[in-house]
């Protein structure tokens, strides 16, 4: 996991080629201005889904993750939470292939805050537990790159 602001977005470079062009379009794309639904950087590749949605408690979210794609995660109106999760309970793991989708529950986790000008690298197999709400935020507008790393 890589947590930053957008101003240090580049010391991520030469971690992967399709991470590298995800960061080229984060440094030449006004991020605001993104249409919603998806809008392809590299073809299924890389691709950005800007999205609106309402915020959950911690607990009526499940912990996620991806075995072929990276997220980079951001809000672009309003602050969510994203908690970390660490000692997963192997009972409850479910993946789906098809839609490189699995969830699972975990023992521990860590939640950090995104907000304006701030993103989150989840990487493939971290278990992550996006929208949650805040004090203060019940709402965003936020997107979602998706990196293809595996196959």
């Amino acid at each position: 996991m890589i947590y930053d602001t957008f101003e240090n977005v580049q010391k991520y470079l030469g971690i992967h080629p399709n991470l590298d062009r995800a960061i080229a379009f984060i440094q030449q794309t006004d991020l605001k201005q993104l249409p919603l639904g998806v809008t392809e950087i590299e073809g299924q590749e890389v691709y950005v889904n800007i999205m609106e949605a309402n915020l959950n408690p911690a607990d009526a979210i499940q912990f996620e993750y991806h075995k072929k794609y990276v997220d980079i995660q951001f809000d672009l109106i309003g602050e969510e939470q994203v908690a970390i999760g660490f000692i997963e309970k192997s009972e409850t793991n479910h993946y789906e292939e098809k839609s490189d989708f699995g969830t699972i529950e975990c023992e521990k986790e860590i939640i950090v805050p995104l907000g304006e000008n701030r993103f989150i690298i989840c990487f493939t197999e971290e278990k992550h537990k996006p929208g949650i709400q805040s004090d203060q935020h019940h709402f965003v507008k936020k997107g979602v790159i998706k990196v293809r790393t595996k196959p």
